[in-house]
Order: C-alpha cells, then sequence, then structure tokens
C-alpha cells in the first residue's frame, strides 16, 4: 500500500513539475458567458490556485472554456509556464499582469486579439509567439516585459497600438513576413526585422 501511495505522489509531482497538470475548476471563479445574445461558454477569472505551472481546462462542467476574463492571473508572481486551450478565443485586459515569472506561454491560433496590458510586467518572458488568428495587439499589451528578446508576429495582424512594446528593453528586432503590416509598424518604431 506504501508503495502504491509512493507511485501517485510521484507521478504526481512528476505531472506538475515538468509539464503542467490541467487546473482544477475549483480553482477559477467562472460564468457562462454570451457573445451577442448566444451562450458560447465560461469565462474564468480570478484565479485561486498556487501551482506554478497550469494548463487551463478547456471544459469546465461540460462547457466550453472560451474566454480569460480581464486580470485573471494578474498579479501571480510564481506562475512560470501556462498553456491556453484553443477553445479560448477572447483573453482579457491585464490577464497575464505581473506575472513576473512567466517564461514560457502557449496561445492558441483560436485566439483573434491581444489586448491592452495583456502581458504587461511580465518581465521574466524572454520569447512568443504570435498565432495566426490575432489580427491586433493592443496598447501596452508588453509594457514592461524587460526580458523579452523575441516576438514573431505574423502577416494577420494589422493593427499593433500606441505603446504595445514599451520598456522592452532588449527587443532590438522583430519576426516578420515581408510586405506585412507588421513589417512596416517595427521599421517606423525603430526595430530591426527578421523575415520568416
Amino acid at each position: 500500500m506504501k508503495k502504491k501511495t509512493l507511485i501517485v505522489v510521484v507521478a504526481l509531482f512528476i505531472c506538475v513539475m515538468a509539464v503542467g497538470c490541467t487546473a482544477p475548476a475549483s480553482d477559477f471563479h467562472y460564468w457562462n458567458a454570451y457573445e451577442n445574445g448566444e451562450f458560447i461558454g465560461v469565462s474564468i477569472g480570478n484565479y485561486q490556485g498556487s501551482d506554478t505551472v497550469i494548463v487551463i481546462p478547456a471544459k469546465i462542467d461540460r462547457k466550453k472554456v472560451a474566454s480569460i476574463w480581464d486580470s485573471a492571473f494578474s498579479g501571480c508572481s510564481s506562475l512560470t509556464s501556462i498553456t491556453i486551450p484553443d477553445s479560448v478565443t477572447s483573453i482579457g485586459e491585464r490577464a497575464f499582469s505581473g506575472c513576473s515569472s512567466l517564461t514560457s506561454i502557449t496561445i492558441p491560433d483560436s485566439v483573434t486579439s491581444i489586448r491592452d496590458r495583456t502581458f504587461s510586467d511580465c518581465s521574466s518572458l524572454t520569447s512568443i509567439t504570435i498565432p495566426d488568428s490575432v489580427t491586433s495587439i493592443g496598447r501596452w499589451a508588453f509594457v514592461g516585459c524587460t526580458s523579452l528578446t523575441s516576438i514573431t508576429i505574423p502577416n494577420s495582424v494589422t493593427n499593433i497600438e500606441e505603446s504595445a512594446f514599451n520598456v522592452c528593453n532588449n527587443l532590438k528586432t522583430i519576426t516578420v513576413k515581408k510586405g506585412s503590416y507588421a513589417e512596416s509598424w517595427a521599421k517606423d518604431n525603430g526595430y530591426g526585422v527578421i523575415y520568416y
């Protein structure tokens, strides 16, 4: 019996430390979400857990997780990695603001915009790839990401708001597609470009 218990404990430890486990519904406040009066799933907010590596569940109470609400993980300074399921289409303002230990985040290609201050002051984030589904990047979206050295902005992005990358002191070049809006924006704002 002791051996079986030890195996379970070790397996759970490996799951959390190496790849992260799907966070339980009890770690979130969540509520029904609607778009144009139509039910689209649930929105999650106010993360209450303490894990450092998080996989957001694709469903809660058998309902699709459709959005991450404003400030949902704001100030979670011990959070190092988060994976967002492809059920999520919307990430709110300041959703990950102040997650100062965050080094890795996977944004699915279901997300259409990165809103104001979404990743502000994520001072340990070193690189990020914006998925092809995103069309706009909000004001101060990455402000204060002082370790950011690499970002890929796809051809789909047609609007980058003011000060999106302010105080990203180590960001010198942006990876873009030749002839894209992102290329023009990067050059106009003093960044070097790398083509993909």
